[in-house]
């Protein structure tokens, strides 16, 4: 597993980038203390000027399509999907989990919770990969590459769009008046460019990863399955999908556990340190399914928490519990010292490049 270091002696270090203050905050206490200050603090992101009210809408529409009642409702469909990946790997005697198991469920699992058709997922997911080619394709909201997405995602946020997922709940925004068309297909644009499947996808591999390399942690959890949730948030925050979170600024001068901040600085919130601060965490270097302590914050903190964890949760639980049968059967196909984490992969953050496994069975 990637390892990367804590919380420093100093959890707030200011220092100077360009022309500009930049302050680094690396401990448990002063990362809360930023992400839920909406006062002193304002997020900064070009995204919500380029995309304008999709942008800033998309945390409220997501919250209620991926509600508890919502996405236990996904569950059973999940499940089989789940199921079948998994199948399909046995029967071929060897796969790259990341290729053919996790990429798969996890974009089916976005897509069911926008409420597109299975016989779409494959478009959409041809047209999310291709967004990420260069960067301004994604930053230009006029680009041939936006103009390309209302064929797919007009339908889904249309009054004829059946169900319950976002798809539906923008179509409802824009039948009310409150939301244009153009927005509700480029909110869909957004959701299926967001962090989120990649963070999902990232969850579910580094869990399959260690269950394949540890053989006690694995025997745990196949004997005890009830203990895959505790599993899955220890794994947050040992190596949280995102090490940093986004971009802040100070909007005034303002004190940061013992720094002063001045106004105008901005604010680099690491989260992956902050998991692993020993003010806060006992042996925050070992990954340990039975840790009681402060809960980890790589879905963030305050209003800046992110709208998918739910889902997120969901569906790595289902993904790790389906696995758990077959994991005693599968071995890793290299080396462990040859896995590696990169950003190769077409609109995905840090995640591992493959996890090619064979059966032994």
């Amino acid at each position: 597993m990637p390892s990367r270091r804590s919380a420093e002696e100093k959890p707030v270090r200011l220092t100077r980038q360009g022309n500009g203050r930049v302050c680094i905050v690396q401990g448990y206490a002063e990362a809360i203390q930023v992400l839920a200050n909406d006062t002193e603090v304002e997020r900064t992101t070009a995204a919500g000027a380029r995309h304008g009210q999709a942008f800033t809408g998309l945390p409220r529409w997501l919250a209620q399509a991926m509600s508890r009642q919502r996405c236990e409702a996904l569950r059973p469909g999940l499940e089989r999907l789940a199921s079948d990946l998994a199948a399909a790997v046995m029967a071929r005697g060897k796969a790259d989990l990341v290729e053919e198991f996790t990429i798969p469920f996890t974009f089916s699992g976005l897509c069911a919770a926008i409420g597109a058709p299975a016989s779409q997922h494959p478009a959409l997911y041809a047209w999310r990969q291709d967004a990420h080619r260069t960067v301004q394709q994604v930053e230009d909201p006029d680009g041939s590459h936006w103009q390309s997405l209302p064929p797919l995602a007009a339908p889904l946020v249309t009054t004829e769009a059946t169900g319950q997922g976002l798809g539906q709940i923008l179509a409802a925004e824009v039948q009310a008046g409150r939301l244009a068309l153009d927005q509700a297909v480029m909110s869909l644009g957004l959701l299926l460019l967001d962090s989120a499947h990649s963070s999902i996808t990232r969850l579910i591999s580094d869990t399959l990863l260690l269950l394949l390399i540890d053989p006690g942690k694995r025997a745990v959890l196949i004997a005890e399955p009830g203990k895959v949730p505790a599993a899955l948030e220890e794994m947050l925050r040992y190596s949280p999908p995102s090490w940093h979170a986004g971009v802040r600024r100070t909007r005034c001068p303002f004190r940061l556990g013992e720094v002063d901040v001045p106004a105008g600085t901005t604010l680099d919130v690491v989260i992956g340190a902050a998991n692993r601060d020993p003010r806060h965490f006992r042996d925050p270097g070992r990954i340990d399914f039975d840790r009681d302590e402060a809960q980890h914050l790589a879905f963030g903190y305050g209003s800046s928490y992110c709208s998918g964890a739910r889902l997120a949760r969901t569906q790595a639980d289902i993904a790790i519990r389906t696995m758990l049968p077959y994991l005693d059967q599968l071995t890793l196909a290299i080396p462990a010292e040859q896995i590696e984490w990169s950003t190769r992969r077409p609109g995905y953050s840090t995640m591992l490049d493959m996890l090619p496994v064979t059966c032994r069975g």
